[in-house]
């Protein structure tokens, strides 16, 4: 996970630095992010990803938000692939590992660029 937010941190900057400073003041905060997508995906059609959640009711302590109980921690793993006109369109597969009770349970969806043309998202719930 390390890796891949530092590989996104280098598109970022690269994306932005080949902008020359008086266009970059032209762009808005979208065009900017568009520029990088386009980057990312020059140089890759896919992806895979391994991540932990991590949620808690919290609190405040001593001026502090801080988690009030254990923590609930869920791993996951998801795979994403562009495809369609300019690999614009994504398919994403996200399955849930951990915890053991919830493991199985697995979210397919399919993003697409056209604006007239609603995402599609399944969740598959184990028996």
């Amino acid at each position: 996970m390390i890796n891949a937010t530092r590989s996104l941190l280098v598109i970022v900057i690269a994306s932005i630095s080949a902008i020359t400073t008086s266009s970059a003041q032209n762009l808005t905060g979208m065009e900017i992010m568009e520029l990088v997508e386009e980057s990312q995906r020059a140089t890759s059609d896919s992806a895979f990803n391994r991540m932990q959640l991590s949620t808690c009711r919290f609190g405040v302590k001593d001026s502090r938000i801080t988690c009030a109980e254990r923590p609930r921690v869920k791993a996951l793993e998801s795979v994403g692939k562009n495809f369609g006109l300019n690999l614009k369109d994504t398919k994403n597969i996200t399955i849930v590992l951990e915890p053991a009770a919830e493991r199985g349970i697995g979210m397919l969806s399919f993003a697409y660029d056209q604006s007239d043309r609603d995402n599609e998202t399944w969740l598959y719930l184990s028996a």
